[in-house]
């Protein structure tokens, strides 16, 4: 069975006690695998690149993470299935 790796990428990411910039969500088989800057650490090759330019990710609970645009508006939203 092949992993699936999905990475995404924002403005920011906000994680309940710190921002952090430009950070990139790496995921595995729909489980969080790390969190880091991408001055800290680069999306994997083999991953799928979601990318969102001018939001901000935050963690939404038990395995959901959420993306808001500048203006306010939800971009995104991932839960494990």
């Amino acid at each position: 069975m092949t992993q699936r790796l999905t990475a995404l990428t924002a403005r920011q990411l906000y994680d309940g006690g710190r921002l952090i910039d430009y950070p990139v969500v790496v995921f595995e088989d729909n489980c969080i695998v790390s969190i880091s800057a991408r001055t800290e650490n680069t999306a994997p090759y083999e991953a799928h690149i979601v990318d969102f330019p001018d939001a901000t990710l935050a963690a939404g609970g038990a395995a959901n993470l959420v993306a808001v645009g500048l203006d306010g508006t939800l971009a995104a939203s991932f839960s494990e299935q």
